[in-house]
């Protein structure tokens, strides 16, 4: 269900939230959440991004803190609209679209996931100990302006 509220929250923004409740795209995945009608799993994509104790500047005061949480959507050149959540270094994956992450795992191939919402993986030795430090915006629209400059790249290698 997070996952139709973050696409909900998204055309809210755009001003056309009437999609998500007319697009036949997305029935799917509505009728699944709501009713547990389909398939019996919708398949989801782990991956570890980083460690747990990662560290990252928070925007306001620039302190190190823990980093915690996220979420974005990712938008491939298939087309398909995936929802990812990002938890403790842990990213969670699922395609609004339909029961198959297939597509995700293409789009892995080439997109580091990290570098799409603008972030940097460092590694520096603290008291003796190896630790992740994230560095940069966390942006959804660095996420965004990402994937259209991918879909562009793509385009132009067509031609």
């Amino acid at each position: 269900m997070m996952a139709l509220e973050a696409l909900a929250l998204r055309y809210v923004k755009l001003g056309d939230v009437n999609v998500i409740i007319d697009h036949p795209a997305y029935d799917a995945i509505r009728r699944f959440a709501r009713y547990g009608e389909g398939v019996k799993h919708w398949p989801y994509h782990r991956q570890v991004l980083f460690s747990m104790d990662a560290q990252m500047k928070r925007p306001d005061s620039g302190q190190w803190v823990q980093a915690g949480f996220g979420h974005d959507l990712i938008v491939t050149p298939h087309p398909e609209t995936y929802f990812t959540f990002l938890l403790y270094g842990v990213n969670f994956t699922i395609n609004l679209g339909g029961p198959s992450i297939d597509g995700y795992a293409l789009w892995l191939q080439e997109h580091d996931p990290l570098k799409r919402i603008g972030v940097k993986l460092i590694k520096k030795v603290v008291d003796g100990k190896e630790v992740d430090f994230l560095e940069g915006s966390f942006s959804s629209n660095a996420g965004a302006n990402y994937d259209r400059k991918a879909q562009l790249m793509k385009s132009k290698q067509r031609l």
